[in-house]
């Protein structure tokens, strides 16, 4: 299965690479050592921008070149588009409700220690750029655009669906994110899997990415404002947005379904 699973080796490779160089970079424009969690954020952002973007751009524009072109990648109307958008955000939340009433978070602590040391010096747009841009791009590219699609040439819908889930998420090295990035990156390729564009994943991704550095930056003042009022309201918002998520994927996958049993 090597076809399926280097893409993520050259992720690994080209993200090594860049990083390193960066850091290295950096410290001698510096001239001292500079802490590398001050400039962690920005650096993987810029090679995932600049150095690992194009090679998964290439690979992916090379596998699609050489299939049907019934195969090939659809358009995604806007509607479904918004619906992955703000989906994405709404699951973020939800799983990470979930994950605080089994204090999850409370069990690894150092996940969080982690995230706030690479977070606290980082300005809240380049965590966007970086964070809720650049980085569902290239996961996206790599992990549903080549890896599910290709596990899709050997198996079914689901044995493709979890694998490519499950590699997502053991991918991110830490057990708190292999168990959220997992059951994301299994709802992201049902969501490809009904659209027939890579666009819903993608912006699904954004969605949960973009939700998460916000809530991370400003749910401590939300709560403050008018006693928790609006963050409850928030809150309850983003539920009503997860079941209608659930619902609106439900009727357009029974549609797939009917779809290609004809």
């Amino acid at each position: 299965m090597w076809r399926v699973g280097y893409p993520l080796l050259v992720h690994y490779l080209l993200l090594y690479a860049g990083v390193n160089l960066l850091y290295l970079l950096i410290c001698g424009i510096k001239g001292q050592q500079e802490d590398f969690y001050d400039w962690s954020v920005m650096i993987n952002g810029l090679t995932s921008l600049l150095l690992i973007l194009p090679v998964a751009l290439w690979l992916y524009q090379r596998d699609w070149r050489f299939r049907p072109s019934w195969m090939r990648p659809q358009g995604l109307r806007g509607r479904d588009g918004i619906w992955c958008f703000l989906w994405g955000g709404a699951m973020a939340i939800v799983l990470n409700v979930a994950f605080s009433l089994l204090q999850i978070f409370q069990r690894f602590p150092s996940y969080g220690e982690q995230t706030q040391k690479m977070t606290e010096n980082t300005s809240i747009l380049w965590m966007i750029l970086w964070t809720a841009v650049t980085a569902p791009l290239v996961e996206e590219l790599i992990c549903r655009g080549l890896i599910y699609r290709r596990l899709r040439d050997y198996t079914g819908i689901w044995p493709s669906v979890v694998i490519s889930g499950l590699m997502f998420g053991l991918y991110h090295g830490n057990v708190v994110q292999a168990i959220y990035a997992s059951i994301l990156g299994c709802l992201m390729a049902i969501l490809v899997e009904i659209s027939g564009s890579l666009w819903a994943s993608i912006l699904f991704h954004m969605g949960a990415n973009l939700i998460s550095v916000l809530f991370s930056e400003y749910a401590v003042t939300l709560l403050q404002w008018h006693d928790g009022i609006i963050l409850t309201a928030a809150m309850g918002l983003l539920f009503l947005v997860f079941w209608g998520g659930i619902f609106y994927f439900r009727k357009e996958w029974k549609k797939r379904v009917r779809k290609t049993a004809y």
